[in-house]
């Protein structure tokens, strides 16, 4: 909002300030900008568009920290594929048993939110190219363990295998949703 030329945003806010109301006027500066590509809601577009963030581009790590309101930003954060990126090669993802006509959409989702989290520096370096199924079940032993963990990361309960990817990636994207719009209180 407050990128380019502030002025535009920061002009018309005074104006409305100086009217001298009791409280502070959210709902005259939300309706000031509604429609505007300054504008201060979220539409359902906007929020798909979060959900289309990848891997690389600048706001994905801010828009996956919409998603840990708890974490301690003081410690380094990693943006980790869950379902490891060096698994989506053709000749892998064929002997993992992905059909010949998925490899090309599960290679085009690797990078995609739904397959990103944030992940201590540590945990994801010791992550690293790790089969998630493997590694998940090798740190989670417990079932209160796993559930804690998918409840904060968002994930889905279904078979982690990667020929399963794309149902992953499916139900994901619905909980980051969710999880998106309990957080911006939609």
């Amino acid at each position: 909002m407050f990128g380019g030329q502030p002025d535009t945003v920061l002009r018309p806010i005074r104006e409305i300030l100086k009217k001298g109301v009791d409280s502070f006027p959210l709902d005259l500066i939300t309706a000031e900008f509604k429609g505007t590509n300054k504008s201060l809601t979220f539409t359902e577009d906007d929020l798909e568009n979060l959900l289309d963030s990848k891997y690389g581009e600048g706001y994905t790590f801010s828009t996956l920290a919409l998603l840990y309101p708890t974490l301690d930003f003081r410690n380094s954060f990693h943006i980790d594929h869950i379902f490891p990126r060096s698994t989506f090669t053709r000749s892998t993802l064929l002997k993992k048993g992905v059909l010949a006509d998925d490899v090309d959409s599960f290679v085009a989702l690797v990078n995609t939110l739904p397959n990103l989290q944030l992940l201590e520096g540590i945990p994801n370096q010791e992550k690293s190219d790790s089969d998630f199924k493997d590694w998940f079940g090798t740190n989670y032993r417990s079932k209160q363990e796993r559930a804690d963990y998918m409840e904060k990361h968002s994930i889905p309960d279904v078979d982690f295998s990667v020929p399963n990817f794309r149902t992953f990636i499916e139900q994901r994207r619905a909980r980051l949703k969710q999880a998106f719009e309990k957080a911006l209180g939609h």
